[in-house]
């Protein structure tokens, strides 16, 4: 693993922004042993790559203000408490521009704050459903598979399967 986060750390000092999102997803969720979660690393190497348009930093940006963030550091044999608070309206920035970029996942969460007026002075419907509509026409499978993993990890079984079924059925009505 030391040589990958090597590799990637050298693209990133060359401004790479796939190998900065990388490290940031890296160091915000730790490889241990080799390496601890960060959110303050992790944050700087989203940021580099999210100044270089890159959506999946913009998103996980996005990610981070929106749930917000806390977790114990070990720093000089002192453990400190690092939070980082929800700020939906940085959330919402974020998912914004990445969205922008054709990112759907960011669609869709940038729809659902809209909607639920998170990050918002009040709910903006009309805008919140161009933003669905978008993501359930041009991005159905994606859309529906992550509604469906969700289901299932949430062990709501029934509605996992309802739409497994349905993207199936897609699936077999497009090949024939």
């Amino acid at each position: 693993m030391s040589i990958v986060i090597s590799l990637f750390e050298f693209a990133a000092s060359a401004n790479e922004p796939f190998a900065q999102a990388s490290l940031g997803f890296i160091y915000l969720h730790g490889a241990p042993p080799q390496v601890s979660a960060n959110v303050t690393k992790a944050i700087d190497y989203f940021t580099a790559a999210a100044n270089q348009n890159s959506s999946e930093a913009l998103w996980n940006l996005g990610m981070i203000f929106y749930e917000g963030y806390a977790t114990k550091s070990s720093a000089q044999d002192q453990e400190a408490l690092i939070t980082i608070p929800k700020n939906f309206t940085k959330a919402l920035v974020y998912f914004h521009r990445a969205a922008l970029l054709g990112s759907w996942k960011a669609m869709y969460r940038f729809a659902l704050m809209l909607w639920q007026q998170e990050g918002v002075q009040t709910a903006d419907c009309r805008s919140a459903i161009k933003y669905m509509k978008f993501v359930a026409e041009f991005h159905p499978i994606k859309f529906n598979l992550e509604h469906a993993r969700i289901a299932f990890e949430m062990q709501h079984f029934h509605k996992s399967f309802i739409l497994y079924s349905a993207m199936a059925e897609q699936v077999l009505d497009n090949s024939i």
